[in-house]
Parts: structure tokens; C-alpha cells; sequence
């Protein structure tokens, strides 16, 4: 009696473990896209600061 909830408490742990493993690399995985999509907002932040820039280069020498 005592062996076989000793085998469930250790399968149960186990199954607990591993839970928690894939929970972790799921976790990692989309903290690896958050961060690719934020990489990517700010690329084009810079892009739209630069064509502004741009434009305002354009302005003032043509208004000069």
C-alpha cells in the first residue's frame, strides 16, 4: 500500500518537473518574439527619425 503512493508521490514530482521545465522554455521562447518585436519598433523609430530628419534638412535649405 505504502509502495504504491510512494510511486505516485514520485510520478506526480515528476510529472511537476517536467511541467515546469516546458512552462520554462515556452516562457523563453516568447520572451525571445517579445523581443525581436520590440527590436523591430524601434528599427522603425529610427527610420521615421531619419526620413524626418530628412525632410527637415530638405525644408530648411529650401527655405533659405
Amino acid at each position: 500500500m505504502f509502495a504504491g503512493l510512494t510511486l505516485f508521490a514520485v510520478l506526480f514530482q515528476l510529472a511537476v518537473f517536467i511541467g515546469v521545465i516546458i512552462f520554462a522554455v515556452k516562457l523563453v521562447g516568447r520572451l525571445k518574439d517579445i523581443s525581436e518585436s520590440q527590436k523591430s519598433i524601434a528599427d522603425s523609430h529610427t527610420q521615421l527619425v531619419k526620413l524626418l530628419l530628412s525632410n527637415q534638412q530638405k525644408n530648411d535649405s529650401s527655405g533659405a
